[in-house]
């Protein structure tokens, strides 16, 4: 898309015309690209496909770098940057996802500051004798602050407040939250502090040594230092180049989602798309002419859109007999009880509030239609009555994985996530887990262990990487035993 624009832009200066809006649209472009990407690692986080490969680097030069990189922006804007560091500072972290969070701090510190102020990077280093502490990066602006309201929400997803001075800078409100998730993999912990008119003041902290990661974490091999931030092509969520001689999967259910925010739209679709062969249409008129080409098996509409509100849609729906049986969920930022019931009273089966949680959105699409859950073949239920017994037999060993059950069950790894997801819609990776998880649960539920470290080692993981995974799993802040 910006490669097509700057051909466009070429083009356009040879002409006398001087194209003045052409700016505008590379701004736009270059908005668009960083919205995808945010959606693209917060769907990456919320499928759990963001592992850590945590490096020992110096993370005072790592830091450097990235002031150096939006030095020449603040120049633009009449905004000094300045770093105050210690000359070096060895800490294990994951280059690229660090590199996200501090992009996004100094970013937004940009975005919201005013000519004539400045940024101020400061790195602090509080180590113990016995090699522990932790390290400290402040990233402070002279911008208009927050409120409390804002700052007591400022890394909730899709939150916007009121962005005053910064209104035309506002994206989805997803980038805070990602760079706080990003910061909380690496056992850190994201925080600001702020003052209307008086500036803000960004600060994550990462322990020291590496003790509190997962050993499957650390990565020891050498590798270049990761580049500042910039956006470029879209990260595929998966990619697999056999899909030749791959096992058929189980059809697909259909899904029409009626949905006029396009940004919303490619958020859902990135889910969506993983389960479901899906169907856009931006208002309740473009729904129902989808409607009349082919019937899909569940619709999922916003209620707030043009020329027709899906309040609207699900009644014309429940009135044709066509399709007056088709499940209908609502999405909306509408959440009050009234809101509901008028939702549910115009005949939808289900009413979702903004912003969501992905996993329960699909946990209640399959429930509207449960004939598509997955039902395997007659002749794969030994299969994968067998896969099962591997799996709960290899659960206690932390050294049980993919590539020993793919030879348990006589495949080859990729083989074996061919067979599975087609069964499952799940890698094995990730069933693999969703099965020590369960297996975890139980034993909570059952109180059999008094530690949280007796539980993990009970299914097979690290204390703190299970810990991790159950509180993501199960919507919890801390496990309770």
């Amino acid at each position: 898309m910006a490669s097509r624009s700057r051909r466009a832009k070429s083009g356009c200066q040879r002409a006398a015309t001087g194209p003045t809006w052409l700016p505008l649209v590379f701004r736009n472009v270059d908005r668009l690209d960083a919205l995808l990407t945010e959606l693209i690692d917060l769907a990456r986080l919320e499928a759990g496909a963001f592992a850590l490969k945590d490096n020992r680097r110096d993370l005072c030069l790592f830091v450097r770098r990235q002031v150096e990189h939006f030095e020449e922006v603040g120049k633009q804007k009449n905004i000094r940057l300045t770093l105050e560091a210690p000359d070096e500072a060895w800490v294990f972290f994951d280059a690229t996802k660090l590199d996200k969070v501090i992009g996004n701090l100094i970013g937004n510190a940009l975005k919201f500051s005013p000519a004539e102020t400045i940024i101020r990077v400061a790195v602090y280093l509080r180590a113990n004798e016995e090699g522990g502490g932790e390290i400290e990066v402040a990233v402070s602006d002279q911008g208009p602050g927050m409120d409390e309201t804002t700052r007591n929400r400022v890394f909730e997803r899709f939150y916007q407040g009121d962005a005053g001075l910064g209104r035309g800078h506002e994206g989805m409100g997803i980038g805070m939250a990602i760079a706080r998730e990003m910061v909380e993999m690496h056992g850190g912990d994201l925080s600001v502090e702020s003052e209307p008119g008086l500036g803000s003041t960004f600060t994550f902290t990462l322990p020291l040594g590496c003790e509190h990661l997962d050993p499957d974490d650390i990565d020891t091999s050498e590798v270049p230092e990761a580049r500042p931030h910039t956006i470029g092509a879209p990260v595929p969520l998966v990619q697999d180049d056999e899909t030749s001689n791959s096992v058929p999967a189980n059809p697909r259910p259909s899904l029409l989602l009626v949905e006029d925010n396009l940004d919303m739209r490619v958020y859902l679709r990135l889910h969506l798309d993983l389960h479901y062969e899906v169907r856009e249409a931006q208002n309740g008129l473009e729904a129902l002419e989808a409607l009349e080409m082919a019937a899909p098996d569940i619709i999922i509409t916003d209620v707030m859109m043009p020329h027709l509100n899906g309040l609207q849609l699900c009644q014309r729906i429940r009135a044709d007999e066509r399709w007056k049986k088709l499940p209908v969920i609502m999405l909306s930022a509408k959440a009050a009880v009234d809101n509901r019931i008028e939702g549910l009273k115009a005949g939808a089966n289900d009413y979702m509030a903004k912003p969501f949680s992905v996993p329960e959105l699909l946990a209640r699409i399959q429930a509207s239609i449960p004939q598509f859950a997955p039902r395997p073949e007659s002749g794969d239920q030994a299969w994968i009555d067998k896969l099962e017994n591997s799996m709960e037999s290899g659960l206690p060993r932390a050294g049980f994985d993919v590539e020993e059950l793919a030879k348990q069950l006589g495949y080859s790894t990729r083989q074996l996530r061919r067979r599975v997801v087609a069964i499952f819609g799940l890698s094995p990776a990730a069933l693999l887990l969703k099965r020590r998880l369960e297996k975890a649960h139980e034993l909570i539920q059952a109180r059999r262990f008094s530690t949280v470290a007796e539980v993990a080692h009970a299914v097979g993981q690290s204390p703190t990487y299970f810990s991790r995974r159950y509180r993501q799993a199960y919507r919890c802040t801390e496990i309770k035993l």
